[in-house]
């Protein structure tokens, strides 16, 4: 029956709309979270280590000169990027990718009173969150920053892999369940159609 048929077709088209916006919400919103999730957990290791090296240099165990050069021990072997800087950002020391990289001055300027997180492109080209934080001589005398940095490219590959598999998937999915939605409304509306052949029967029968 052609009525028959538009009507399985809507409920079909029907239930495919619904299911394609809550899997779009859900992506979205996966996504999001686990996007959010990987710079949160970035962010918290940059300041462990900032605060953890940041202590040393500020108890004595990296010292500055008044001229502006470091004496005495040069950074902690990391797998962190670092450098020193003094109050004017010029780069007393520095490791791995933040060597000579860009200084961000109202950065530091915002880093006199708290640790401050941003974004930076390394000596590499590559594209890092970096925090920096004021060194402070015995907790309280301001005598320079510290930057520790990461590169993004573990975040955003990531990101960008999550990304293509909900692509991927939420159209596999919606293509899969149009066969289930077709099923589902033939199912239902199977004894409506048996119920008209019926009635088109016993009419036929008493017009003959």
């Amino acid at each position: 029956m052609r009525w028959l048929l538009s009507i399985r077709l809507r409920l079909t088209a029907w239930y495919l709309l619904l299911l394609a916006v809550i899997l779009t919400a859900f992506s979205l919103i996966l996504h999001t979270a686990l996007s959010a999730q990987l710079y949160r957990n970035l962010d918290d290791r940059l300041r462990a280590e900032a605060e953890s090296v940041a202590a040393r240099v500020g108890q004595g165990e990296i010292e500055f000169e008044d001229e502006g050069k470091s004496h005495a021990p040069p950074l902690p072997v990391s797998d962190f990027p670092m450098r020193l800087l003094d109050l004017g950002g010029r780069e007393i020391e520095a490791s791995g990718g933040l060597r000579g990289a860009p200084v961000d001055g109202t950065v530091l300027d915002a880093a006199r009173q708290r640790g401050v997180f941003h974004d930076i492109t390394l000596n590499t080209g590559e594209a890092a969150r970096a925090y920096v934080v004021p060194v402070l001589k015995e907790g309280k005398e301001l005598q320079g920053f510290l930057e520790v940095a990461e590169s993004l490219s573990v975040v955003q590959t990531s990101v960008r892999a999550l990304a293509l598999i909900l692509l991927i998937a939420v159209p596999a999915t919606l293509a899969l369940a149009s066969f289930g939605g077709l099923f589902i409304a033939d199912r239902a509306l199977r004894p409506i159609d048996a119920i008209t052949r019926e009635a088109q029967d016993i009419g036929e029968h008493h017009l003959a």
